[in-house]
């Protein structure tokens, strides 16, 4: 519609250089006025076809009216200031209607920003829908008062996360590709389903995330990944967790 409404204006801009504007307004392009004006195209339009000018001027209206409505639509489906791409909303409209993430005081989401074993324990402890336990737990680096502690506490004694050896959780830890992959197996290993084969990444040959990312892969769960690698040690961006949970739920 947009594309239409500018052909018009074109058209429209090529005849007033021939001349059919009685204005005797100065032409665009000359000393007295330099810039094309919206005005000026409009006035052109009225004096010159005037029942052009109110069809534009009513197209241009319900075209303003439709993209307003259009982004108040999409600020109710996903309340978040920086997630705006067509191809983000899908996934993390259906995670926070479910009540899975919240963001950021700020209103964003980050989609892609990382993601810390905090925030990661919290998600699958609510994609699985398990009752946060009253049961203590203790890692030296997560105290009581800790937003995330009961997440922690019953990702821990459900079986979802461990520890470090040092009886650390390291909380606010960015968690990598393979060990996104592997948590997100742990959790939903018995209702994976293989349809499909794994692909061979040159980086995956010897690396301990392979088995879990080869079945996910399998099931469809994360999306092959182009130019024969899988970065298994990057950070894991909030909208590939997102995304992959979202195909679970």
């Amino acid at each position: 519609m947009r594309k239409n409404r500018i052909l018009a204006l074109s058209f429209l801009l090529i005849m007033a250089g021939l001349g059919l504007s009685k204005s005797g307004w100065a032409r665009p392009g000359d000393a007295a006025d330099p810039l094309v004006t919206k005005s000026y195209v409009m006035k052109v339009i009225s004096e010159n076809f005037n029942p052009m000018a109110q069809t534009l001027a009513s197209v241009d209206s319900k075209l303003d009216d439709l993209l307003q409505r259009t982004v108040s639509a999409q600020k109710q489906l996903v309340p978040f200031s920086d997630v705006y791409q067509a191809e983000y909303s899908p996934a993390i409209a259906r995670i926070y209607h479910l009540g899975l993430i919240k963001g950021y005081p700020d209103g964003t989401f980050r989609p892609n920003g990382p993601i810390s074993r905090s925030e990661m324990a919290t998600l699958l402890v609510r994609a699985k829908k398990l009752a946060l336990t009253t049961r203590k737990i203790y890692f030296k680096d997560v105290y009581s008062g800790y937003w995330a502690y009961q997440y922690i506490a019953t990702a821990k004694l459900s079986g979802l996360v461990t520890g470090y050896p040092d009886n650390t959780f390291r909380p606010t830890r960015q968690v990598t590709r393979g060990e996104a992959a592997a948590l997100i197996y742990r959790a939903y290993a018995k209702s994976l389903i293989a349809v499909q084969s794994a692909p061979k990444y040159s980086d995956m040959t010897k690396h301990w995330a392979r088995p879990y990312v080869d079945y996910l892969t399998k099931a469809g769960v994360i999306p092959v990944e182009a130019g024969g690698k899988f970065n298994p040690d990057a950070p894991a961006t909030r909208l590939w967790v997102v995304e992959a949970l979202a195909k679970l739920q």
